[in-house]
């Protein structure tokens, strides 16, 4: 498939600061942010990106965005409430992380908002960060937040529905997961944030990926505690299609890793599809916990054995193996696709020569290059600050500050995460725009908003994730405007 629907969630971590800056547990979101939501402060903020509830009840916490078409709201993880944004779909991958980028600037003015409201109360400012992991104090069981990929895929592939329906013939799915699971559990070395983590054989330790240790099996649909590495969730859509949900990843600072954590899954993908019994070029036994070696090994010399053949191989060796299993597989590749197949090689030679070449493009080395630039001890409580304080989302953050200052390299320009706050893409996130601003517009005092349906009575069905256009919702829209 070389048309694909692409979007992600990120759940964000908080904080929130006193006089000269002490911070607090991040349970507090639901406090502190969700009130703003319900006052006459949160009128700008939804006049600016046209906010709307996903329906008429004023009590729902999930809050549509008729500028592009995403969505903000509070999810629950291990029973603390945090914020959370979910891209509109997107038909490209450099769109999907504009509109990521895009969703990091809607956070920060809410966390404006917010403090603005709170001050005069007892609240200077708050944090809101993308960091995956939140440790208060040593201890294994840290509150663990991340980052969601979706992947418009072959139902197939799915292997709750195959399970569900035995007289189909052995499962796609089941050679589709051992397909892909050798190229996710290595991708930690593109995709990773970076992280320092505690353990009781460690101490403090800075990974690769700390969202790679919250996960706990292959396959399955657990989201909050035996989280899985593959999962598949119902889609509105011709029903030879499904959403690919994968949960493992961390969510990046960095557009340019962001752009390879897609582009080079949808490659993977796209192989697959086209070539359905295509073996993994590297078979690993047990890979949830050769993905948790991986994530650990910052010299990237870990090696696992192919249980097969009994051949070892770094992270780095499988993600070529699979590079070069797509370079083989796939007939022909759009502008975007041969970007990341170019970005791909550069990186894998880079990582093999001297990852700190990379402090300016992939997230877990420029986190490392300047945390040990900037602490003496960066297992020190500054040094876990610090870690915090990079994926902060305002003005403030490290991550930020470097990008000002031009010392990282970004994918996606000012423009471009300019466009994506204040326009869809061209799927059926422009139909869901389109409605929620005609109901602002025309003050209508009915209505509700859902990724596959819009409107109550009538209701309208957006099955089909890739079209921008439905001639009865817009026959609908027109009478709206026409009664007022």
């Amino acid at each position: 498939m070389q048309k694909r629907i692409f979007g992600t969630e990120n759940e964000y971590s908080f904080a929130k600061k006193f006089g000269k800056g002490g911070g607090i547990e991040s349970e507090s979101a639901n406090i502190l942010l969700f009130p703003l939501f319900q006052s006459s402060d949160s009128y700008e903020l939804f006049k600016r990106y046209r906010v709307i509830t996903k329906s008429s009840n004023l009590a729902e916490k999930r809050f549509w965005l008729g500028s592009n078409g995403g969505l903000f709201y509070f999810d629950y993880v291990n029973e603390s409430m945090f914020p959370e944004y979910s891209t509109p779909e997107c038909d490209s991958v450099k769109l999907c992380v504009a509109h990521d980028k895009a969703g990091e600037i809607f956070v920060n003015d809410v966390r404006r908002a917010s403090a603005k409201e709170n001050k005069p109360i007892f609240v200077d400012d708050f944090i809101i960060s993308k960091n995956t992991t939140i440790y208060s104090k040593e201890e294994e069981g840290a509150q663990c937040v991340g980052c969601h990929e979706n992947y418009l895929a072959d139902f197939r592939f799915d292997p709750v529905r195959i399970s569900l329906n035995m007289s189909l013939p052995y499962p796609v799915s089941q050679l589709f997961c051992n397909f892909l699971t050798p190229f996710l559990i290595s991708r930690v070395i593109i995709h990773g944030a970076g992280g320092i983590r505690w353990s009781r054989e460690s101490g403090w330790h800075y990974v690769i990926s700390q969202r790679a240790f919250a996960i706990k099996k292959l396959t399955g649909s657990e989201t909050l505690r035996d989280r899985t590495l593959i999962q598949f969730k119902e889609e509105c859509a011709p029903p030879e299609y499904k959403r690919m949900h994968l949960i493992y990843s961390d969510p990046n600072m960095s557009s340019f890793a962001a752009f390879l954590k897609f582009g080079t899954t949808h490659l993977v993908l796209r192989a697959f599809e086209e070539n359905n019994d295509l073996l993994p070029p590297v078979n690993v036994g047990n890979p949830i916990h050769k993905m948790y070696d991986f994530s650990k090994d910052i010299s990237l010399t870990r090696k696992v054995a192919d249980s097969r053949t009994g051949k070892e191989y770094t992270a780095i060796q499988i993600q070529r193996e699979y590079l070069n299993l797509v370079l083989k597989n796939i007939n022909g590749f759009s502008e975007e696709e041969n970007n990341t197949l170019e970005l791909w090689q550069w990186v894998l030679d880079k990582l093999e020569e001297n990852p700190e070449e990379l402090y300016r493009h992939l997230d877990w080395v420029t986190k490392l290059h300047y945390l040990k630039a900037a602490v003496k001890d960066i297992f020190s409580p500054k040094g876990r600050l610090f870690d915090f304080l990079y994926s902060d989302v305002s003005e403030n953050g490290i991550y930020n500050k470097l990008r000002e200052a031009g010392l990282v390299e970004e994918f996606v320009t000012r423009e471009e995460i300019a466009s994506a706050l204040d326009n869809p893409p061209p799927t059926r996130a422009c139909l869901r725009s389109r409605y929620i601003r005609t109901i602002l517009d025309e003050k209508h005092c009915s209505w509700h908003v859902d990724w596959h349906l819009v409107n109550e009575n009538p209701k309208f069905y957006l099955n089909d994730p890739f079209s921008e256009h439905n001639e009865e919702l817009e026959k609908f829209l027109e009478s709206l405007r026409i009664k007022s």
